[in-house]
């Protein structure tokens, strides 16, 4: 009967030993990953909650406490996202307040003339209040020597820019927007105040 070289024993032993340390590191690896994707997720999920919870009229009830703590639970929950997440996140929060605007534009554009008009003045007054305390500040800046920012009123678009309003906006926003334009450079016009270009 031939018998067992000691060394065949070590050696298969050891082999075994390390399969199974293997195995467990690709567990643990596995389970790592799928419980940080998992956070990911839930975390996205609690803080469009919170959010939505803050915008909602029961949230005009609550105390400070209940406040702060909302904020607080929010904080900690965007300081863990990555950076895919938040790029997520940040996607979801443009299309919200997009989605809010519209609904801004298509309550406006579907009022009388004299309710459009008190609603496009009230535009106009925050555009000319904005372009006034612009203008005062450039004044204080240049006269401490500082160099005044360009006076330009519309919003500069790249390429880059262009491409990720059009993805986040659908033909029927940009639609009613350039109505929305057209209803106030009327409504300027009317007032005497130079038109409104917002992209030039």
């Amino acid at each position: 009967m031939q018998s067992l070289n000691p060394n065949t024993v070590i050696n298969s032993f050891y082999w075994r030993k390390l399969f199974y340390l293997l195995v467990a590191l690709l567990f643990l690896f596995v389970l790592y990953f799928s419980y940080a994707s998992y956070w990911q997720t839930s975390a996205l999920k609690e803080i469009i909650a919170i959010q939505n919870s803050k915008d909602s009229e029961a949230a005009k009830q609550w105390t400070p406490l209940q406040k702060q703590e909302s904020t607080n639970r929010l904080v900690y929950l965007q300081k863990g996202l990555s950076a895919e997440t938040k790029k997520d996140l940040d996607n979801l929060n443009a299309r919200l307040a997009l989605n809010r605007v519209e609904k801004q534009f298509e309550k406006i554009l579907a009022m009388n003339s004299t309710e459009k008009n008190q609603e496009l003045d009230k535009m106009i007054d925050q555009t000319e209040k904005e372009k006034l305390n612009q203008a005062i500040a450039n004044a204080k800046q240049s006269k401490l020597g500082k160099t005044v920012p360009s006076k330009d009123q519309g919003f500069k678009l790249d390429n880059q820019g262009l491409s990720n309003l059009l993805d986040l906006t659908t033909p029927e926003l940009r639609a009613k927007f350039h109505m929305i334009v057209q209803e106030v450079n009327r409504r300027r016009q009317e007032r005497n105040l130079p038109a409104w270009r917002p992209f030039d």
